[in-house]
């Protein structure tokens, strides 16, 4: 049975008036090295697209060419005709010329609409990938305007990268003129890159505009070997308000869709985390 997440909207007569109910599911996902070899692989694939089903905005890490990303939106409209996905994709980020990424946004295109995206322009340095930022309007959360910014850091550069995203922070949304926003993706926020003490210092956490949702005692890898909260959502403004109770956690496919290790860490070493926004 082909697996969707398409917001039903249930509408119910009460006195004359029309209640709508529909919460808006998101994502960051770390697949890690995502290759045109990777989406041409049939059972990485068909495990890569049931996780991406079930959200309205997920963000891809670690993209590694822009013919893997559009050949995997293709392949996962294939089976979501009715309800398709876009996407953004940032410019290529990194130091080394041998290796660099970028950042995707895949999102439902009945569901939100792409309002503007901003590329945080890094004059200084101190981000390896720099944060990409994208303006979305909603039809199904409130607030109905928000960012969506997101981060990948260099593991030994995390405690100066994510101090420097508050300005970053600042930058975005002065530019994009909002300051609801939700930061994302793999922040390496734990274990050797991150310790607790460095965690609670750092401006990122100290500073009251933003809230972590992800708590660090949850596992966000693969591996039976590692125990840490690398991926996290950071929450701005009313964005936070607006968070679904309890929703904001890991999705273990791996558990959920009774795979081996072996089929799972063939997709990523990550295991993508997800919220939702109420209407």
């Amino acid at each position: 049975m082909k697996q969707t997440t398409m917001c039903f909207r249930f509408v119910l007569l009460v006195s004359m008036a029309t209640v709508v109910t529909c919460n808006l599911k998101i994502a960051s996902f770390n697949i890690k090295w995502l290759s045109v070899n990777k989406v041409s692989n049939n059972n990485t694939i068909a495990i890569i697209k049931k996780v991406l089903q079930r959200y309205d905005i997920i963000s891809v890490i670690e993209v590694r060419g822009d013919h893997a990303i559009h050949d995997l939106v293709q392949a996962l409209n294939m089976d979501n005709r009715d309800d398709p996905f876009g996407v953004v994709v940032s410019k290529k980020l990194g130091r080394n010329v041998h290796y660099t990424e970028s950042y995707a946004i895949l999102f439902r295109m009945n569901h939100v609409f792409v309002q503007e995206v901003h590329q945080f322009p890094d004059h200084y340095d101190v981000f390896a990938r720099e944060p990409y930022a994208v303006l979305f309007h909603s039809l199904d959360s409130s607030p109905a305007n928000f960012l969506y910014i997101v981060l990948h850091t260099q593991p030994t550069d995390t405690p100066a990268e994510l101090e420097h995203m508050v300005s970053a922070y600042e930058n975005i949304t002065n530019v994009l003129g909002i300051q609801d926003a939700i930061i994302a993706g793999d922040l390496n926020a734990d274990c050797r890159y991150l310790s607790h003490t460095r965690h609670d210092h750092n401006l990122l956490y100290t500073d009251n505009r933003f809230t972590w949702l992800i708590d660090s005692d949850v596992d966000t890898t693969v591996a039976t070997t590692s125990d840490c909260a690398y991926d996290r959502f950071i929450v701005t403004g009313n964005v936070k308000n607006s968070v679904v109770p309890n929703s904001p956690r890991v999705y273990n496919f791996q558990q959920d869709m009774h795979l081996t290790y072996n089929e799972t860490i063939a997709v990523s070493d990550h295991f993508p985390i997800e919220m939702e926004l109420s209407s």
